[in-house]
């Protein structure tokens, strides 16, 4: 992975981080039009709704790839009791999930690692369940990746994508410039790409949720949420700084607001 795929996945990552106080930086899920819960408690909703189509338990390890700060992954060890190895681009994110992991008295359940998928060398069959919870563009997507993480999956094993998708011929050149530049060194993915990828790889479809509906507010949410911390960012770091983040969340929305959906794709293997 190359180090403007490292920066990319920081660019995007920082507006949602800062603005919800240090948060894992990933959609929520709302249960309808004007839903009142925090972007917090919406994050942990998509959070249990990934897990509920895992199918881990106590006894299960589940490898979490693009862990970020961990706090997904922290989730679901603690509501199914399984252990949980965590790998992300970036150390930052990984001493930020391992801290994360002490601080909820879960350091025993779960491991964290700054690694890279495309050099990792995992067992065969080391992992009853994987997730890639709005990784897979900031890993470059394609067969290599899945290829990998079908090899560590044991036989009956599932993989769950929950992501933003790519609508084929939807956009012109100018819109993947936008994106590139919000996103350096992502690849956006369509369905249509992702699934022959998947069944190349071994893997058999279970079900595809159009989630566009559940997690479409989260846009608005990080408006709200970078609002509200307003006074504490133009404090810890300054009113340019501030409005950097305003404009880097515009720019977010502009981008993907009606351009991208979201979906969670459960596969096994």
């Amino acid at each position: 992975m190359t180090d403007e795929a490292v920066e990319g996945a920081d660019t995007a990552a920082h507006v949602r981080v800062l603005a919800t106080g240090g948060r894992a930086a990933h959609h929520g899920w709302f249960d309808a039009p004007g839903d009142p819960p925090t972007l917090a408690e919406a994050q942990d909703r998509l959070t249990a709704e990934v897990a509920r189509r895992l199918g881990i338990g106590p006894s299960g390890v589940l490898l979490d790839v693009g862990c970020g700060d961990g706090r997904p992954a922290l989730l679901v060890a603690a509501e199914t009791g399984c252990t949980v190895l965590g790998l992300d681009l970036r150390e930052s994110a990984a001493d930020a999930a391992r801290a994360a992991a002490e601080e909820s008295g879960l350091s025993g359940q779960a491991s964290f690692h700054a690694l890279d998928i495309h050099r990792a060398s995992f067992p065969e069959s080391c992992a009853d369940a994987v997730l890639l919870l709005e990784a897979l563009p900031d890993l470059g997507g394609g067969a290599q990746v899945l290829a990998r993480l079908h090899h560590a999956l044991r036989p009956g094993g599932r993989l769950v994508v929950a992501d933003l998708f790519d609508d084929p011929g939807a956009h012109g050149a100018e819109w993947y410039e936008r994106f590139a530049a919000v996103r350096p060194g992502a690849v956006p993915m369509g369905l249509h790409e992702l699934l022959p990828q998947l069944r190349r790889c071994g893997f058999g479809l279970l079900d595809i949720e159009d989630a566009q509906e559940r997690t479409g507010p989260t846009l608005a949410a990080q408006a709200r949420a970078l609002d509200d911390q307003a006074d504490r960012i133009a404090a810890e770091s300054g009113p340019a700084a501030l409005a950097d983040l305003r404009s880097r969340q515009r720019t977010l929305a502009e981008v993907l607001a009606g351009h991208m959906h979201y979906a969670v794709v459960t596969a096994v293997k």
